[in-house]
């Protein structure tokens, strides 16, 4: 539904974290154009994830705002209680997630992301646009910036792992780097951005994570090199996870540093 809201009456709002608005209704507004320079095809972009099935753990909008017949934001579910891994990662004493908990938190990412991809390429993945809570639910945020399965329909987002490989492969590599950051407690993001994507995967070899990792980290060089457009997820990976102890992180940790 599109309903009519002049951006000029977001000032009677309560305005939290840049473009968001608080309702009183309990429900929050995004104003996309604060928070993007808007791309080419940003209103079909918009109604095209309104229209998209109800997936679990993907907060989409309730209702698409306009003003003067143009689509400017969306009203959404506000998420109370919620904090995203950056903030996590830089203050774990926000919220009390042991391992199993992360595990969890991960593992229903991954479903979230496969149903996704049956329509979408989300694009924008990555810390600040994973919301988690106590109970262990986990939420992506952030649509606007990715991309229906057409090629016309640009992406736009906080960094690309490699644009040779496709939207979908790029999805799950940025959730893989997402999982290694919240299993390690390290922001591997950073590590990724601003490298040769070729490059930063033989820098990865190199890190002594365990068996399994290595062996997906291998599996995303091979199919990279050889062109593939295919990348499995990486489900079975995080069921057999095992907590990494103090010394095998700390070793992560430097190795990543040098």
């Amino acid at each position: 539904m599109i309903k009519t809201l002049p951006i000029s009456n977001l000032i009677q709002y309560q305005k939290v974290n840049g473009s968001i608005y608080i309702l009183g209704n309990g429900n929050a507004i995004k104003n996309c154009k604060e928070s993007l320079n808007t791309p080419s095809l940003f209103e079909e972009r918009l109604q095209y994830v309104h229209d998209m099935p109800i997936i679990e753990g993907y907060t989409r909008p309730i209702n698409l705002l306009a003003d003067e017949g143009k689509i400017y934001g969306y009203e959404m579910e506000y998420l109370h209680d919620y904090y995203d891994l950056k903030q996590l990662l830089s203050n774990p004493k926000l919220l009390s997630l042991d391992f199993e908990s992360k595990k969890l938190i991960l593992l229903k990412l991954l479903k979230c992301l496969k149903n996704i991809h049956e329509f979408y390429a989300l694009g924008d993945i990555n810390l600040s646009n994973i919301m988690v809570n106590q109970n262990n639910d986990a939420k992506f945020i952030d649509w606007e910036n990715g991309s229906p399965h057409n090629p016309k329909y640009p992406l736009c987002c906080l960094y690309f792992v490699d644009t040779k490989l496709t939207n979908i492969q790029q999805d799950i590599i940025k959730l893989f780097y997402i999982a290694i950051s919240l299993i390690y407690e390290y922001n591997f993001e950073n590590y990724a951005m601003g490298k040769a994507f070729g490059a930063s995967l033989m820098n990865l070899q190199n890190i002594p994570f365990d068996g399994a990792t290595k062996e997906y980290i291998t599996e995303i060089q091979h199919q990279y090199f050889i062109g593939s457009k295919k990348l499995d997820y990486f489900d079975e990976i995080i069921k057999g996870m095992k907590k990494p102890g103090i010394i095998t992180r700390k070793k992560v940790i430097k190795t990543v540093k040098r």
